[in-house]
């Protein structure tokens, strides 16, 4: 495998966990502990790729209040679909 396929199969493997986890996100409330955990999850993996204004907001969610908290989810969303978007640029350009 080279440098090209192990990239895309890593951008690829950030992409599907990253739909996952806002799937499950967008499912908790501000009370669940599973929210806190899930965006922690997403901290670690976006920044383990680079998407660091992903990661940045899934802080955001992890410190949310409950007053705070769906707009974080929103926040989140639009970074999760923005670095999608720019992972399947990267992916047409290999």
């Amino acid at each position: 495998m080279g440098d090209a396929d192990l990239q895309a199969e890593v951008l690829g493997l950030f992409r599907d966990q990253a739909a996952r986890l806002l799937t499950a996100l967008q499912a908790t409330t501000p009370a669940d502990r599973a929210a806190r955990d899930l965006a922690h999850t997403m901290i670690g993996a976006a920044r383990g790729i680079g998407a660091f204004a992903v990661a940045d907001i899934a802080a955001r969610v992890e410190a949310a209040s409950a007053d705070d908290f769906a707009a974080a989810i929103a926040d989140l969303s639009g970074a999760v679909a923005d670095a999608h978007a720019a992972i399947g640029r990267r992916l047409a350009q290999a």
